[in-house]
């Protein structure tokens, strides 16, 4: 009887010592990605600094253009005052976050027809 207390022991102690173990790998493994993540974000980094310092007016061209894109075609600032209407309880927070997606993602003078719309909530289909 002794025999067989003694083999459960040393049975869970190996489950254990096999669980920690994996638990190591999979731990190692979350490293290294975001060691690799941590990576490629430094050299984009390094890379965008780089390109900044040597090719000053085709980086400045090229954040004029990025720029005019994204404030000619969204209203970002209609966007965060409906989150914050939905944050401060003011309305509800799903018609909220639907509404700031159209300002965000659908470009002035096509809000109304959308195909964003159909899926409001509340809104029959």
């Amino acid at each position: 009887m002794d025999m067989l207390k003694a083999g459960r022991g040393t049975k869970r102690m190996r489950t254990a010592r096999s669980r920690q173990t994996e638990e190591a790998k999979v731990s190692e493994q979350k490293d290294f990605w975001r060691a690799l993540k941590l990576s490629v974000c430094l050299f984009i980094f390094i890379a965008a600094a780089a390109a900044k310092l040597l090719f000053p007016s085709a980086a400045r061209h090229a954040s004029e253009t990025v720029f005019e894109a994204i404030a000619g075609e969204v209203d970002c600032r209609a966007a965060a005052e409906t989150i914050g209407l939905g944050i401060r309880g003011e309305r509800d927070m799903k018609s909220a976050l639907f509404e700031a997606c159209e300002y965000a993602f659908v470009p002035r003078g096509e809000v109304e027809g959308a195909g964003i719309q159909e899926m409001r909530p509340g809104k029959e289909n």
